[in-house]
Formats: C-alpha cells, sequence, structure tokens
C-alpha cells in the first residue's frame, strides 16, 4: 500500500513541476536576452523582421533581428535615403563588392559608399545585410558571436553614423 501513495505523490508533484519547468527560457533564449539588453544599453535598437525575398532564393527568408543604431541628429534640410544592401550566397560581377546585391532602387550615397567599402569586409558571416534609412543604419545579424561580435557590430555602426553627421 505504500508503494502506491509514494508512485501518486511522485506522479502529482511531476504534474505540477513539469509545466513550470517547461515555462523556464532555455539557455539560448537567456542568452538571447542577455544579448539584446546589452544591445539596448548601448543605445541600439532590435527589431525582428524578414529579408526580402531575394530572386534566387527558393523559400521565403525566415524571420531575423535588426541591430540598428538610430540617428541622433536628424536634419530636416538634408535627405536621407534608403536602402538596403544583402549578402548574396554567391559572388557574382553584377553585385556590389562581389556578394553584396542592392535590393529596391534605393542606393547609398557617395560617402556612404567610401564607408560600405570599408565597412563590409569586416563583417560576419552573421550578418546577412545592411540597411540605411531615416531610423539610422542597421544590420541582419543571426546573432552568432556574442557580446564580443556585437560589441564590433556597434563600433561598425558607428562608423557608418558618422557620414551622416558630417
Amino acid at each position: 500500500m505504500n508503494l502506491w501513495i509514494i508512485l501518486i505523490v511522485i506522479g502529482v508533484v511531476a504534474m505540477v513541476l513539469g509545466p513550470i519547468m517547461m515555462l523556464q527560457p532555455s539557455a539560448t533564449q537567456r542568452s538571447q536576452e542577455h544579448l539584446r539588453r546589452k544591445a539596448m544599453e548601448m543605445g541600439m535598437r532590435i527589431r525582428v523582421v524578414s529579408l526580402p525575398q531575394q530572386k534566387t532564393d527558393t523559400e521565403a527568408p525566415s524571420a531575423m533581428p535588426v541591430y540598428s543604431l538610430p540617428d541622433e541628429t536628424p536634419s530636416k534640410t538634408q535627405a536621407r535615403p534608403e536602402w538596403l544592401l544583402v549578402r548574396t550566397p554567391y559572388a557574382h560581377e553584377a553585385h556590389y563588392m562581389g556578394s553584396w546585391q542592392w535590393h529596391g532602387n534605393g542606393r547609398a550615397a557617395p560617402a556612404e559608399l567610401g564607408k560600405l567599402e570599408k565597412i563590409l569586409p569586416q563583417l560576419p558571416a552573421s550578418v546577412h545585410a545592411v540597411e540605411a534609412g531615416v531610423q539610422g543604419y542597421g544590420f541582419y545579424w543571426s546573432e552568432a558571436g556574442g557580446i564580443a561580435r556585437l560589441e564590433t557590430l556597434f563600433q561598425l555602426l558607428q562608423q557608418l553614423q558618422l557620414v551622416r553627421s558630417d
């Protein structure tokens, strides 16, 4: 009889603790939250969006975080072109700097192109696109590399931001 009581108690405890344990964030989710919190402390904004589908894509890209550095000094007199530069899986002579492709009609200003030529080779493969708009500059980043990579990307975004303040 005591064996049945022990089994019932174990079953009840499992039924109570099981759902509670399932609600706990995984190690990946905790790491992601820590990374995003650090980015916000640095002044970055994070939003999750899907990259636009390219002609060579067989399926729609999944959602990905965009880490952006807001433009703190908006100028009412200076036009701010919006553009998106997407990394392609292959190099081609028609692409910008080998494996980057402009999406849509937007293009970077000449001063931005000069900075991009220096920054694009430094970007890790985990950065899938670079954008610019009225909100500032941003990287579509798969969050690989942790805090050290975040700090490097932050510095690169700051370099791009300097183009707009000149």
